[in-house]
């Protein structure tokens, strides 16, 4: 006998976290909402040093090896970071041009999803359709404890963790009294994506095939990119995806549009008759590249299939938490409930962390439960400090980089920190174009430089 591990949530850090159970022979199940065809997490996301780490801390090599066989072949920089364009589609801030931005690659989260889930579901440790409820604290008898998750069809399981991957909206975090996630009022986000063939690529921007383009203008925000896989071979820079060699049938392009609040005339997001009109009209006097990026797809078929969602993010936790609301249940604050990604660390999109982050906890936490499972096998019962002295490491190693990017994506207000529209964005994108190519230069020199003198760097 060993840990029993119950992940509420199979989004891409409970796929992933599950997958480096499974490969250390940890007893797990995954319960998800969802059935296995929803498509709800089918949009693009931009991966780097963080989610590597959880790669490689869950995965084997070979199938690290795989899953970097299905990022986009657009990034030519490698960059994780924007280039920053105005309304009128000037070019302010190439952020991607950064040598010290973080660097990575993106990938369509619903591919990333489906790779993650296929050996978990192939060793039957997922469960569809089973929506949480809440969980109890059993206490046995003889000094053991469980936690008995309960499910809205009337079900339950027991576990000896319960690891809460539920999102943004987590039940797990508002019962075991983090309570930390903050919906934000002052915007409403929509996002669309679609098929993108060759002829669909000519017309965009080609900057689109080096970088990210992100708008910030009167408090709102346009954050477009592509995903171009290859088709079986490495592709060669630009030319080799505007000559269509690359895979048609997997290419798509995703946008997102964060709109303040007070511009949208609706009281609830239900209200809005046609969601894509809406985004349209909004930005009917920006540039025509940027209307172009936006109508793109928007005769297909599968047109009108936009999402739009009010936007969360969270505040820092205490690392004395679960002790300052401990008493008022047994359940809240408890060691055998631990979260995971959004669930306690949602952040705002604009700097294309939050799934970063998330993928990274796998690598913090993954260490801590085959700690547990050790003990078990080694015939220790469990004691509430055992938990506890787990739990906290995990949380101390998170807890500052985590919190650290919320912080550095917005916090829990939804506006860019300073205007880019007009005098503004003018200086800053001549202080940008002196400050980059130094900052580029100096980072060239240092390389040299520590080449010429490895040991002295």
């Amino acid at each position: 006998m060993g840990l029993k591990v119950i992940i509420i949530g199979a989004g891409l850090a409970g796929s992933l976290l599950a997958n480096g159970l499974l490969n250390h022979a940890i007893e797990l199940t995954v319960y998800e909402r969802d059935q296995p065809a929803s498509s709800r997490t089918g949009y693009l996301i931009r991966l780097g040093d963080d989610a590597t780490r959880g790669f490689r801390a869950c995965l084997s090599e070979a199938q690290v090896a795989h899953l970097h066989g299905k990022f986009s072949q657009t990034d030519v920089s490698l960059s994780t970071a924007p280039a920053i364009y105005s309304n009128q589609y000037r070019p302010l801030v190439d952020l991607s041009r950064l040598p010290g931005y973080t660097k990575g690659g993106s990938i369509n989260r619903l591919v990333l999803r489906d790779e993650l889930l296929k050996p978990i579901t192939a060793a039957d440790r997922v469960r569809f359709g089973k929506t949480f409820s809440h969980y109890q604290i059993l206490q046995n008898g003889d000094g053991r404890e469980d936690v008995v998750v309960h499910f809205t069809d009337g079900t339950s399981d027991r576990c000896d963790v319960l690891i809460g991957a539920d999102g943004s909206a987590s039940k797990i975090n508002a019962q075991v009294g983090a309570r930390n996630l903050v919906e934000i009022k002052s915007h409403w986000s929509f996002h669309a994506k679609g098929r993108l063939p060759l002829d669909r690529v000519q017309k965009l921007p080609r900057k689109l095939l080096e970088a990210p383009i992100a708008v910030f203008h009167k408090g709102a925000l346009l954050y477009y990119a592509l995903y171009i896989p290859s088709a079986g071979r490495r592709l060669h820079g630009k030319h080799d995806i505007v000559d269509g060699k690359y895979d048609e049938s997997m290419a798509s392009f995703y946008w997102g549009l964060n709109i303040p609040r007070p511009d949208i005339p609706y009281e609830s997001l239900s209200d809005i008759p046609n969601r894509r009109s809406l985004c349209e009209d909004y930005i009917r006097d920006w540039a025509p590249e940027l209307r172009t990026m936006i109508t793109l797809g928007s005769t297909d078929n599968d047109a009108d299939d936009m999402y739009a969602a009010k936007l969360r993010a969270s505040t820092r936790l205490p690392d004395t938490w679960r002790s300052q609301c401990a008493g008022a249940t047994i359940e809240e604050g408890h060691p055998r409930v631990w979260l995971l990604g959004d669930a306690i660390h949602a952040m705002l999109p604009n700097r294309g962390q939050g799934g970063n982050q998330a993928l990274h906890d796998c690598a913090d936490i993954l260490p801590e439960l085959i700690h547990l499972n050790q003990l078990v096998q080694d015939g220790k019962t469990l004691s509430s400090e055992d938990l506890a002295q787990a739990c906290s490491r995990y949380e101390t190693k998170m807890f500052p980089r985590a919190f650290d990017w919320v912080k550095k994506s917005g916090g829990v207000v939804a506006d860019p920190p300073f205007p880019l529209d007009g005098l503004l964005g003018y200086v800053v994108s001549v202080l940008a174009g002196v400050a980059i190519p130094v900052a580029v230069l100096a980072s060239r020199v240092g390389l040299f430089v520590r080449s010429l003198w490895p040991s002295r760097a």
